[in-house]
């Protein structure tokens, strides 16, 4: 839309981030402390879509005429149009102002996040591929302590996609069975695999507690591929 080129600026988003809290004079210092004229654009376009600030108050920020600002906003396609324009505040890219590409968020000043979809995305990627093992071992811990308010939204979610479950059930059942099969050796002892599933059958019958029977190595895993054997698998509460 407007031609900026979607770079990562340190300054330029500490700026961004604390500008609400800072005066006219702050503010311009720490203008001034911006790499390039280039970083001084985005924050000027900032200011003007996502702080709702006037024309006038980006001109005394930035020590510029009015008409060279109005003329700039219009060649790039932003003047009167803040209810309808923001910027997301990591990849700078001028979008929609809309749940179709941004996250909403209640506590922010306009409803919605401050990155895009696609930059909150990339950060919750990667934030878990470094943090997985823990993020794993809270959410199974999670799940125990908590099963009693998990249970009821679960039902709920799996009444309202009841058809879709259907529909994904069998492609996601013969996946699994395929998983299965490739990640079990000729040599295991089909056997002891049964004993497993059949003694978690019987102590569900015993107690009324479920339970499934886990892989401590995920058979399916961007990094390892564990083996359906039995000494491979545990039983795990529900």
């Amino acid at each position: 839309m407007s031609g900026i080129i979607k770079e990562k600026r340190s300054k330029l988003s500490i700026l961004i981030n604390f500008s609400e809290r800072m005066g006219k004079d702050k503010q311009k210092l720490r203008i001034n402390e911006l790499e390039s004229d280039h970083d001084r654009t985005l924050y000027l376009i900032h200011l003007y879509l996502d702080r709702d600030k006037t024309i006038e108050y980006c001109c005394d920020v930035f020590n510029a005429e009015k008409d060279v600002l109005i003329n700039f906003f219009t060649d790039i396609n932003i003047l009167n149009r803040r209810d309808e324009l923001k910027m997301c505040t990591k990849c700078f890219e001028i979008k929609i102002r809309s749940s179709i590409y941004f996250y909403k968020k209640d506590n922010s000043y306009d409803g919605y996040n401050t990155n895009c979809i696609a930059c909150k995305n990339e950060y919750c990627n990667d934030y878990y591929q470094e943090n997985m093992e823990e993020l794993n071992i809270q959410n199974r811990l999670y799940h125990k302590n908590n099963w009693d308010k998990i249970l009821p939204v679960k039902q709920i979610w799996n009444e309202l996609h009841k058809e879709e479950r259907r529909k994904n059930g069998r492609a996601f059942c013969a996946k699994r069975k395929c998983l299965k099969e490739s990640a079990t050796p000729d040599w295991v002892n089909q056997e002891e695999i049964n004993k497993i599933y059949n003694l978690v059958y019987k102590l569900e019958l015993s107690d009324g507690i479920l339970r499934h029977v886990d892989h401590i190595h995920p058979i399916k895993h961007p990094l390892v591929c564990g083996l359906h054997v039995p000494w491979m698998e545990f039983a795990n509460f529900n």
